[in-house]
């Protein structure tokens, strides 16, 4: 991942990366031990979604689950609201810390 390689100095002055998705962040950790980081010991990672994947990752991706089924339902009810031209609402999706081991906790 050629953006992540180009990133390093800016990975060297932070202590941890969020990722919109854990594909990326998993793709990101692979290059990042390519490049000699430990993950967590030199850099946290942490994703978005809770992919199965992050749970088979070495070591286990911490992640913010979102339930599939009930974003696929807001999203059909978002779309019977502009069908019907209803008023415009806001949907807000929760969701939910999973602490796995790609996260270390820094002391104060």
């Amino acid at each position: 991942m050629e953006q992540i390689e180009k990133m390093l100095p800016l990975f060297q002055q932070h202590t941890a990366l969020f990722f919109a998705s854990d594909f990326y962040a998993l793709e990101a950790c692979s290059v990042l031990r390519d490049m000699g980081f430990r993950i967590p010991e030199d850099i946290s990672v942490t994703g978005f979604d809770d992919l199965l994947y992050a749970r088979l990752a070495k070591p286990r991706l911490t992640t913010m689950h979102q339930s599939i089924e009930k974003k696929g339902e807001m999203a059909v009810m978002a779309l019977l609201s502009l069908i019907n031209q209803e008023e415009r609402q806001e949907w807000i999706l929760p969701v939910q810390l999973i602490e796995r081991e790609s996260v270390k906790r820094i002391k104060p």
